[in-house]
């Protein structure tokens, strides 16, 4: 890695978290949001992963008490941003709102908590931009790259959420890119933080542990072709496998404490509920108007387009990404709620974005026609416009509309018409209802102040820095593989 590519990922950064919190929204929406917020006060407060009985996602466990059934990991990442939204509601509260319930679903301290996910999406944009120069892709294409993850896929949307979808994004692609390191003999040091990276995607969300097969296979595959002695190969083996190991050791440990079962997630017989017909899932997932990846993110095309080429020089990282993105989509096409939920797109396949998005710098390399470039121009608009769609309407009232019956959820799903994406468009013309922005929801001067601040410095730091760092083409930072 190169000096100025270390100033590229920091600009990236910089660039991406000023977008995210200037189109903060701040609030909890969903159940499982609201009970890993639940765990991470829990530790804070009374040193106890228990949970107040009225907590959304959590039920009674071993000895009588109540858990959330989420996974440990973004409680556990949060507790900085927790105890910074504390300190803050005490100094300077903000107005509060909370569900039918009585739970809390804004203030303060939830507005702070929900810039993990800007922060950990932002940090991912930047890394995939070093991960495009690791490949050996020139600047600009590793930038688009980088952008089409960030502006032009439904990341966008959940970078607004206190879910685990932007820490798990990161995670498995920060043990991607440590593993391409290390493959590129940069040290067994960078198996370490393959590792580390997995272990925590999987602390965050036991389900991402489908991916680490593939991440094996992949040191294996090195190994093969790898001129270091048995000795030095155990080496890495071990330094890979030991951080995933005390991550699933703290996972069983986790389980134990509350259910009385180191494989008892919270999640009971669903976690087994692989009910739903391949065909159908695998339908759903790629090309039914409610859930489609292709659908709510059409840059994608363009990224799958270009895994060929990406195949013909990097043959390997190719497979790897495959594999990924094949193992998620299967996995949650068998899945018994394989649509996820009643949340925006499909969001079980936010972790698997950067290896279908790699392929645009790969497309862009290829000597092509200049209607190649106008198509993947028109395909970045049409994608950047579904992600403004969803992040300035809110989705809980026609989510909530389509889901009142069985049959109109079936709409949701399959009828064009009903896509929730139509909806929004629809919508955001017509100003049915106040942009899903924090301001919209808290009504707080400071806050309106901090997110146009945010806009403002994205806008002013992305001039500034666009033709000071990209201006000279430079050499690729590493050789192909």
């Amino acid at each position: 890695m190169t000096a100025i590519d270390r100033r590229r990922a920091w600009w990236l950064f910089a660039v991406f978290t000023g977008v995210y919190l200037a189109s903060a929204q701040g609030v909890m929406e969903h159940l499982d949001d609201v009970s890993m917020l639940a765990v991470a006060d829990a530790i804070l407060e009374r040193h106890t992963v228990s949970v107040s009985a009225n907590t959304p996602a959590s039920r009674e466990g071993r000895d009588g008490r109540h858990y959330s059934e989420t996974g440990l990991g973004l409680s556990l990442l949060a507790l900085p941003l927790d105890y910074a939204g504390h300190a803050l509601e005490f100094l300077d509260p903000v107005p509060k709102m909370q569900a039918p319930s009585g739970i809390p679903i804004a203030g303060a301290r939830i507005y702070v908590v929900s810039f993990a996910g800007p922060l950990a999406m932002a940090a991912a944009v930047a890394l995939l931009f070093l991960l495009a120069r690791a490949l050996a892709f020139e600047p600009v294409p590793a930038l688009a790259a980088a952008a089409s993850l960030g502006l032009g896929t439904f990341a966008w949307h959940y970078a607004r959420t206190f879910m685990t979808e932007s820490p798990s994004l990161l995670a498995l692609l920060a043990g991607v890119y440590a593993m391409l390191r290390m493959t590129r003999g940069d040290g067994r040091r960078w198996a370490a933080l393959s590792g580390a990276a997995c272990g925590i995607a999987v602390l965050l969300r036991p389900a991402n542990a489908i991916a680490l097969p593939t991440i094996g296979l992949w040191l294996g595959w090195h190994f093969v072709s790898d001129i270091s002695t048995q000795r030095e190969r155990l080496k890495a083996l071990v330094s890979w496998a030991s951080p995933i190991a005390v991550c699933l050791l703290v996972i069983a440990d986790y389980n134990y404490v509350r259910f009385g079962s180191v494989f008892e997630t919270g999640f009971g017989i669903e976690a087994l509920a692989f009910t739903t017909p391949l065909s159908t899932g695998l339908t759903g997932l790629l090309i039914s108007p409610g859930k489609s990846l292709f659908i709510y993110a059409p840059i994608v095309l363009a990224g799958v387009a270009g895994l060929w080429p990406l195949a013909a020089d990097r043959r390997r990282f190719a497979v790897v990404c495959v594999l990924l993105v094949a193992s998620y989509v299967v996995f949650y096409a068998k899945w018994y709620m394989w649509w996820g939920g009643g949340t925006w797109g499909p969001r079980f396949l936010v972790p698997i974005l950067p290896y279908v998005t790699i392929g645009v710098a790969a497309h862009m390399k290829m000597p092509v026609a200049r209607r190649t470039y106008i198509a993947l121009g028109l395909l970045a608009t049409v994608s950047v416009c579904i992600q403004l769609a969803s992040v300035l309407v809110p989705y809980v009232p026609y989510e909530a509309k389509m889901e009142a019956t069985p049959e109109l959820f079936q709409r949701l799903l399959w009828s064009p018409a009903d896509s929730p994406i139509v909806a929004h468009l629809r919508t955001l013309f017509t100003r049915e209802y106040p942009f899903a922005l924090a301001p919209s929801y808290y009504h707080s001067a400071p806050i309106l102040v901090f997110q146009t601040v945010a806009g403002i410095a994205s806008i002013a730091t992305f001039a500034i820095g666009l033709p000071r760092l990209f201006r000279k083409a430079s050499t690729p930072s590493t050789a192909a593989v």
